[in-house]
């Protein structure tokens, strides 16, 4: 048994199958190339309860001038709220010729209803519709429909939804996906656009307000957490396994800039009371230890590798020091030139008095 409601302007259509209902809406057009925004549902939820409802379904049917379908599969539901995780929104299916209109999901607002002292959320589904079209929305879902919100697991559905002017926007293409996986779009705090999948790897195009700002490469070989894991590229363990980036191969860049923890540059070797070994006690460490100190041992990097930052900082350290060693050489060496000097001036003093005996001795022996 089903309820049929029609309505003659922006004819919408209920129809009721308990537990699975459907909404219809027409007339959500765009004039000219102003895009426009329509609110079509509000849904509320309480993530700190299970609740039915949680799956939803809204496709899209383009009316003027050509053929165009989108199916979006749109999750707001228990441990996806603010509480928890964000919404999520997934294009599963797009076909036809135009596509100008695309489903979000916008921010929380409270609803000042109440379950076992956490307050019910409401987020509203947008369409967005561009470029002279003209759209009707089918809205399949499981969520009691009301026209006032008091209790989770309901639905407003907006039967003559008003529209706003918004920014143009750039739906997702038919064109995207990778070795034909389907795409999906994903509404947190910015867009992302799920491109497909090549040999285990997600790729996401996420877009901020500025456009398109970055590409994530998620789930190479399994081995990937966005934020706080890892990523493998080519890699099947070895030396170093917990590192966030592992390349089995060479790395090419024009610029590689390591950052360094204030004080830990090594400018601390030219201030005054730092503790430089003497020549001696330096041959003396490197005859016993064989290598420099505060260096690593070769065992080491070859078991472990090496942190470049910190190797770049160790390296600059010893450069100093040998600065400081060749300073000090250098006023050793003057203070020998002053006493070589002063000692080359005495032997010509000799020479010239050993001179002046040779001569007054042959004078004598003359006479």
């Amino acid at each position: 048994m089903f309820l049929l409601t029609s309505l003659t302007t922006r004819s919408q259509t209920h129809i009721d199958q308990d537990p699975i209902k459907v909404s219809v809406i027409s007339g959500l057009t765009a004039d000219e190339s102003q895009a426009k925004r329509y609110e079509v549902a509000t849904v509320v939820t309480n993530s700190h309860h299970w609740q039915y409802g949680g799956s939803m379904i809204v496709e899209l049917f383009h009316q003027y001038y050509g053929s165009g379908y989108e199916k979006y599969f749109v999750e707001i539901s228990h441990l996806q709220g603010n509480q928890n995780t964000s919404p999520a929104v997934y294009l599963v299916e797009s076909t036809g010729k135009y596509h100008n209109a695309m489903v979000s999901v916008g921010p929380s607002s409270g609803t000042n209803t109440f379950r076992s002292g956490y307050e019910n959320l409401s987020y509203p589904v947008y369409i967005d519709v561009r470029n002279y079209s003209n759209y009707t929305v089918r809205i399949t879902y499981l969520r009691s429909r009301v026209d006032t919100i008091t209790y989770d697991n309901q639905i407003v559905i907006h039967t003559s939804p008003t529209s706003w002017d918004i920014s143009n926007f750039t739906p997702p293409s038919t064109s995207l996906p990778v070795n034909g996986v389907d795409p999906f779009i994903e509404y947190t705090a910015s867009r992302i656009w799920r491109l497909g999948e090549l040999n285990g790897a997600n790729f996401i195009l996420k877009q901020q307000t500025n456009g398109f700002n970055a590409l994530i490469v998620d789930g190479i070989n399994g081995q990937v957490n966005l934020g706080n894991g890892s990523l493998k590229i080519d890699y099947e363990g070895g030396v170093n396994a917990g590192g966030d980036l592992m390349v089995q191969g060479d790395i090419e860049a024009s610029k590689v800039r390591v950052t360094a923890t204030p004080g830990t540059f090594p400018d601390y070797v030219f201030k005054e009371g730092y503790e430089l070994l003497s020549i001696e006690q330096l041959a003396a460490y490197i005859k016993e230890h064989g290598h420099l100190p505060k260096m690593p041992t070769a065992e080491e990097v070859e078991a472990d590798g090496q942190d470049l930052g910190l190797i770049q900082r160790k390296l600059l350290e010893k450069i100093e020091e040998l600065s400081l060693y060749i300073i000090k050489l250098e006023g050793d060496n003057n203070s020998l030139r002053v006493v070589v000097t002063k000692l080359n001036k005495a032997l010509d003093d000799l020479n010239k008095r050993l001179e002046l005996l040779e001569n007054k001795s042959d004078v004598k022996k003359q006479n």
